[in-house]
C-alpha cells in the first residue's frame, strides 16, 4: 500500500493498543515507519525521531536507484 511518492517519508506510529501494533508490524513492508508503544519515554521518542531523520536521506537514495 505504499505510494512511491511518499515511500521515503519517515513516520512514527505511537499507540497504546499493543495487539494492533503487533498485527500492523507483522504486515508492514520494509519502510520508513517506526513503532512506539505507549507509554514511552522522552528518550525513546528522541531516539525514534533522530533515527528517522538520519535514515531518511539513505532511504531516498535507495529508492531513487
Amino acid at each position: 500500500w505504499q505510494v512511491p511518492a511518499t515511500a521515503t517519508i519517515p513516520a512514527i506510529l505511537c499507540s497504546a493498543d499493543r495487539s494492533r501494533l503487533q498485527a500492523w508490524k507483522s504486515h508492514q513492508q520494509a519502510g520508513p515507519c517506526q513503532i512506539l508503544a505507549k507509554p514511552f519515554s522522552g528518550d525513546q521518542l528522541w531516539t525514534a525521531v533522530t533515527t528517522a531523520l538520519t535514515l531518511a536521506p539513505l532511504r531516498s537514495r535507495a529508492v531513487g536507484e
